[in-house]
Parts: structure tokens; C-alpha cells; sequence
């Protein structure tokens, strides 16, 4: 394999330990050290900090999130080379920081993450920022939950089940603490259908957060079952992240039951007191400590554990923190807001087909054309509708869809006149637009008829069986200031005379009017 072959295949196996880290812990650490070995030795230094991230965020899992946050910070300082990657150690950043009680700073490195964003960033990347900051964004009551949906929408598009499970279980986790129960009760329905269809995307800490919601919704049953479910996943899998404990959430369902020495028996597990956890995790723990004692009418340990929860929360939770997260946070919604305009803007500029630009595109890109010698040419694949009625239209539009490749091939190779302006596009059916910028009329019409020959000279026998797939082009020259109606209009008529002249063939202005054969 060739260098790019090589880090393509090191991508691929970060990417599918990424995903993993939403179930388990187990085996990532030295499978990241392995990457980042042969990552240094094939000098794929992206690829080597990308591994050592995630190795660092296994470790902020487990508990060493200051030592992790430490590595982090030098690790993004590394990748600043690579945009993207420099957005990724942002997102790592935000949660070590978190688990450590950095409230206020984990939320300025989840508008880091965010800053910039582009089409180059992997799209679990930036759904993940996004479901990140957005957890910040309602982790207080009468919050504003439109980076929620923002994030919920970008995590369902880049497709992973256990991130959308996680995501949807973090949400309502979130919702019903902040007493949002509608929304909670219609997160945890989610995060609980995709882990029942998809059973290896469940995880220990997804079932936990989708046990709290229930609880809070007063679904005592269900509360229980999610909550046996990820007791279940932690013994076979172990929790994924210090701010996940089963034992202290079932301790919480127990104390709703009534039954304080079966809550205090979940506190005392063998298996969690040998785990290390997060700050906010501790002070939960301190909370449910001071209850149990009640229930237990140990009245002066419970006034003692009270006393010690509320110092512990209002260290990691003021007033300034909660006030620069809800400002941050909206300034993070409204940037997604904006990133998603010139998405979908892109979206309406492109055609869904083939990929290419559309007719709209094709219309704003020619009239900023205009000042500069244009020649455009339109191709119609001939007889198309003979495809469409012996094959279908499915198969007509696998023809338009591997010419439309064609085209974008031919009019993205870098012997296509650097710095020359040029564009393809599709029109609308089977029509398609070519143009070029500061070039002479007979090189257009050559570069025309070479795509002409081309398409003649590809095979659609998968697609068409016996029936030829070739197209008809006209040209048009125009000098500034060019008419860009004008010479539509005319390229429109030499497309008709190349029809009407036998197809598969180009017809220009007078001084080369036609080529075939």
C-alpha cells in the first residue's frame, strides 16, 4: 500500500475504536499504542496524534482526567497543522475538564471544537462536539434545548447507533435533572428503542443514564430494568467513564422503593468501590449518601454526608460558571445555526442525483463569469428516454449518475488548466452544462468532443445492456461583457442541430461547426 493507503487504513481503525469507547474501555489503550507506533514509523504524524488522543481519553475514562487534560492540551498544540484534528482535541479536552470540574473552561474548549467547522471534519467528530456543548447548554433548568436538536439531527446523520443511543441517553439523562420531563420521557424512548434494536450499541453508561430519566419520570419498573441492564453491560464490558456508576443510580432506585439498606448495599458494591470516579459522580455520591442515612434514621451521619455534598457541588457548580456556559452555549447554537445555513445552502446549490452543481449554481456561477471570454457547451445524452422505458427510471438514473462522475473526474484533474475557471453542472434531466473561462473556442470544442468520446467509450452494459449510451453537445463563445441567456440560447440551438445532424456528435460556431465519429 501506497502512504495515503496506508493512513486511510489507520483512520479506519481509529474510527471504529472511537465508536467503541461509547461501550467499553477494554483493549483500546494498546490497540491506540499500536497505531501510533506504525503511525511514527510510516512518519503519518496525524494519524499518531489522533491514536494518542483517544489513548489519553481512555485514561480520562478511567479516572487520571488531570494527567489526561495535561496531555491533551499538548496534543492540540501538536495539531494545529490539521484543523480538523486541532476541532477533535477540543471535544477530548471538553470532557476531561469536565470530569475534573472545570465547568467554565471545559465550555470554552467545546466552542473551540466547534469553531471553523467544515466539510473536512468526519461527521461523528462534529456530532460529537455538538452533543457535548449541548449537554453544557441545558445542564441548568429553563435552559434553551435548540443546540440539542441541533446536535441530535447531526449525531442521527452520521449513522452510529451506540453514539446515537449515548446521545439520546445523555439528553434525557440532562432533561429530567433539570426537570424538562416531556423532553426527557421522549430522549429516553429513543436511547432505549436503539439499543434494543441494535443490542452492540448498548452500553453500561447509556442504560444508567436511561435508568435516572426513568426515575425521574416516576417509572419505577422501568427505572429497575435499565438499570439491571447496565449492571449487566459493566460486568461484561466495565463502565465506560468515570460519570458513569450503575451501583449509585440503583442505590437512587432502591431509596425510590423505600428499601435504604438495599441503597446502601449498592453503595458499598465490591466492584464500585474498586473504580475510581469524577467529580460530579462524587458529589452525587455524597448527595445519596446524606439520603440513605435518613432513610436509615442515622440522622447525625446524615446531616455530615448533606454538609459535605453541598461544598462539593457548589465548588464545581457557581453561579459565574453556570452564567458563562449559558452564554457560551448560545453562542455555540447560533454558529451551528449559521453552519447549517451554508449547508443546506450548499445543498440547495447542488444536485442530489449526481452531486454536481445544479442548474441554480450553474446560473449564479455564469454571471460572475461574465466579465471574461466564457464558452459553454450543453450535452444531452441521446435517446435517454429509450433507457428509461426498456430498463426504468432507476436505471436511467445510474446512467446520469456514472456520467455525472464522468464529468467530475475529467473536470477535477489537475492537467484541466490550473487556474482556469470551469465548471460542470446539471441542468435538469438529461441535459448538462460545461464551461470554461479564458480559454479559445476550438480548445473548448475539443475538450467538449474528448468528453463526447469519452461517454461513447465507457461501458453502461450493467446498466443499459445493449443499448449504446452516447450524447449530442453544443457549443457557444461569448466575449465580454458576456450575455450568459444569450449564449445559453445559442448553445441550445447548436444542440439542436447536433441532433438533428445524426447525435452523438459537437457542433460550435461557423468556424468549427461539427465533429462526429
Amino acid at each position: 500500500m501506497n502512504s495515503d493507503e496506508l493512513a486511510s487504513d489507520l483512520d479506519a481503525q481509529l474510527s471504529r475504536w472511537e465508536a467503541e469507547v461509547y461501550r467499553s474501555l477494554m483493549w483500546v489503550i494498546p490497540a491506540c499504542d499500536e497505531i501510533a507506533a506504525q503511525a511514527d514509523a510510516l512518519g503519518l504524524v496525524p494519524q499518531a496524534i489522533r491514536a494518542r488522543l483517544l489513548s489519553s481519553d481512555v485514561r480520562s475514562r478511567q479516572g487520571m482526567a488531570e494527567a489526561a487534560r495535561v496531555e491533551q492540551l499538548a496534543l492540540h498544540e501538536a495539531a494545529q497543522a490539521w484543523p480538523a484534528l486541532a476541532r477533535h482535541a477540543a471535544t477530548y479536552l471538553v470532557s476531561s475538564c469536565d470530569r475534573v470540574g472545570r465547568r467554565a473552561e471545559a465550555m470554552r474548549w467545546a466552542e473551540a471544537s466547534l469553531r471553523g467547522a467544515s466539510s473536512d471534519d468526519l461527521s461523528a467528530w462534529h456530532a460529537e462536539a455538538l452533543m457535548v456543548a449541548a449537554l453544557f447548554s441545558t445542564s441548568r433548568a429553563g435552559a434553551d434545548y435548540t443546540l440539542v436538536y441541533q446536535a441530535m439531527a447531526a449525531v442521527r446523520v452520521a449513522g452510529l447507533p451506540a453514539l446515537v443511543s449515548a446521545t439520546a441517553a445523555n439528553f434525557a439523562e440532562v432533561a429530567a435533572e433539570c426537570g424538562e420531563l416531556g423532553i426527557a420521557s421522549h430522549f429516553t424512548d429513543e436511547a432505549e428503542a436503539m439499543m434494543r434494536r441494535h443490542p452492540e450499541a448498548a452500553a453500561a453508561l447509556s442504560w444508567e443514564s436511561v435508568a435516572r430519566a426513568r426515575l425521574a419520570l416516576s417509572e419505577l419498573a422501568a427505572a429497575e430494568r435499565a438499570c439491571k441492564e447496565s449492571l449487566w453491560l459493566e460486568k461484561q464490558l466495565g463502565c465506560c467513564d468515570v460519570n458513569g456508576d450503575p451501583w449509585l443510580s440503583c442505590a437512587e432506585v432502591a431509596l425510590a422503593r423505600g428499601d435504604a439498606a438495599g441503597a446502601l448495599a449498592m453503595l458499598e458494591h465490591p466492584r464500585r468501590l474498586a473504580r475510581a470516579s469524577s467529580a460530579w459522580t462524587n458529589a452525587r455520591d455524597l448527595g445519596v449518601r446524606a439520603r440513605v442515612m435518613a432513610g436509615l434514621q442515622r440522622w447525625e451521619e446524615a446531616y455530615q454526608w448533606m454538609v459535605r455534598y453541598v461544598a462539593a457541588y457548589e465548588q464545581i457548580r457557581s453561579v459565574e460558571g453556570d452564567r458563562a456556559v449559558a452564554e457560551s452555549s448560545q453562542a455555540v447554537a447560533v454558529d451551528e445555526a449559521r453552519r447549517q445555513s451554508r449547508h443546506f445552502e450548499q445543498l440547495a446549490m447542488t444536485d442530489p442525483l449526481t452531486g454536481l452543481p445544479n442548474r441554480r449554481h450553474a446560473e449564479h456561477w455564469l454571471a460572475e463569469h461574465a466579465d471574461v471570454p466564457l464558452c459553454l457547451a450543453i450535452a444531452d445524452l441521446d435517446h435517454f428516454k429509450r433507457i428509461n422505458d426498456t430498463f426504468s427510471h432507476a436505471a436511467g438514473d445510474l446512467v446520469l449518475q456514472r456520467f455525472g462522475a464522468m464529468l467530475n473526474e475529467v473536470f477535477n484533474r489537475s492537467d484541466s488548466g490550473p487556474g482556469t475557471p470551469m465548471l460542470a453542472a446539471r441542468l435538469g434531466g438529461e441535459e448538462f452544462l460545461l464551461a470554461w473561462c479564458g480559454i479559445p473556442c476550438d480548445a473548448a470544442m475539443v475538450r467538449s468532443d474528448e468528453i463526447r468520446k469519452r461517454l461513447r467509450a465507457t461501458s453502461f452494459a450493467d446498466i443499459a445492456g445493449d443499448l449504446p449510451v452516447t450524447a449530442s453537445l453544443g457549443l457557444a463563445f461569448g466575449t465580454p461583457p458576456v450575455n450568459p441567456s444569450e449564449l445559453l440560447r445559442t448553445a441550445d440551438l447548436h444542440l439542436y442541430q447536433a441532433k438533428h445532424g445524426g447525435r452523438d456528435r459537437t457542433v460550435g460556431p461557423v468556424q468549427r461547426q461539427d465533429m462526429a465519429g
